[in-house]
Order: structure tokens, then sequence, then C-alpha cells
């Protein structure tokens, strides 16, 4: 029990450094208390790693850098944890396939969350209005190109579900690379699951 909370954790975390990172990409949520709360949440660890950008300050590479660390340490555990002679391609190919995978994790998450604020701006829009367009700017860019092929009918959104049904395609279909290329061993350790993907 202990070990799935660790995991889950871990996996929290790695969200907030991909929230980060597309946040800073798409210059979302400047004045946004949830904005403000993922800067306090993962402020100490970009600046122990360095401010540096790319992409001419759209990403933060120590933000990239910490996913990446995140992601590294958390499967070197899992090597160490489950060390039942699986080969070292098995781990490399999980922690390469892990950061679409954790990717498609966040922007899953953030959609519930933007459907969830998008609800909660009706009750009481002073409350809620800047943190729906926080999350709004961040999941929006990946949902308009579908929204161009499958636009709205009447008030329902079917671009929106478009887009978490993919997600949860495209996570499947990571899970199944890897099942198929390792079999019984692969489908035991990958343990296909969008909401606390290891």
């Amino acid at each position: 029990m202990l070990f799935y909370l660790i995991i889950g954790l871990s996996n929290l975390f790695i969200v907030l450094f991909i929230t980060r990172c597309l946040a800073q990409f798409f210059n979302a949520g400047r004045y946004s208390i949830l904005a403000e709360i993922l800067g306090r949440i993962t402020g100490p660890v970009i600046r122990m790693l360095g401010r540096k950008t790319i992409m001419n300050g759209r990403l933060s590479l120590s933000g990239v850098a910490a996913v990446l660390i995140l992601l590294f340490l958390k499967y070197l555990v899992f090597a160490i944890v489950f060390h039942v002679g699986l080969p070292f391609s098995y781990w490399l190919l999980k922690f390469i396939l892990a950061v679409p995978q954790m990717c498609a994790a966040a922007l899953f998450w953030l959609m519930i969350v933007q459907m969830i604020l998008s609800w909660l701006v009706l009750l009481s829009p002073q409350t809620f209005q800047a943190p729906a367009r926080f999350t709004y700017e961040l999941v929006d860019p990946f949902i308009r190109p579908i929204r161009k092929v499958i636009p709205p009918v009447f008030m329902l959104d079917l671009a929106f579900m478009a887009a978490m049904f993919l997600l949860f395609l495209a996570n499947e279909l990571i899970s199944y690379g890897v099942i198929s290329a390792f079999g019984d061993i692969g489908y035991f350790l990958w343990s296909p699951n969008m909401i606390n993907p290891i």
C-alpha cells in the first residue's frame, strides 16, 4: 500500500512539472492562483537545476530536465525493487515510453480539471474564472485542431470528448507495445492504467 502511495505521489509530482512546462510554452495563467501554486511547488527544483530556457524562452529546459530526472529515478527504484532478471532493454523501453505516457496522463487530468472548473464557473464566476482560464489555455491548443474536424453540437463539445478518447487510446497503444515486446512480464509490470501510470 505504501509503495503504491509513493508511486502515486511521484506521478503527481511529474505531472506538475509537465503542467509547468505547458504553462510556460503557452504563456498561460500569469495571474492565476493555480499557476502561482504550481510555481511554488515546482520552484525549488527548477531553481536547483537553473532557469535555462529554449525555444525563445517558451520552454523551460530545467522543467524538462526535472521530468526526465524524476522518471529516471522512478524506474531506477522499480529496477531495484523488481530485480527479477529483467533485461536492461525492458527498463530502457519503459523509461522512453513513460515520457509520452506521462504527458498524455497530464493532459488527461488537466482536461478533467478543466471540465469540473467549467461547471463551477457557472456557480461562482468570480471565484473560478481565473483557474478555469488557466486550464483552458493549457488544453485548448490540443483540442482546437480536433474541433475543426468535429464541431460542437448544440452545447455539447464533442471535440473535448474525442481528445480524451485519443489520449486514452494513445496510453493503451503504448502499454500494448511494452506488453507485446515482453509478454506476460510486460503485462504484469506495466499494468496499463491512465489514472496511475507506472
